[in-house]
């Protein structure tokens, strides 16, 4: 497995994760 697709994988799942974190802020908020 080459290290970019590892990279790639954390990069995904983290953008994943706040784009979540983010929408459960916006329900509280509102």
């Amino acid at each position: 497995r080459w290290p970019t697709d590892t990279a790639y994988y954390i990069a995904k799942e983290l953008l994943m994760t706040e784009r979540t974190y983010k929408k459960d802020l916006d329900v509280i908020n509102v």
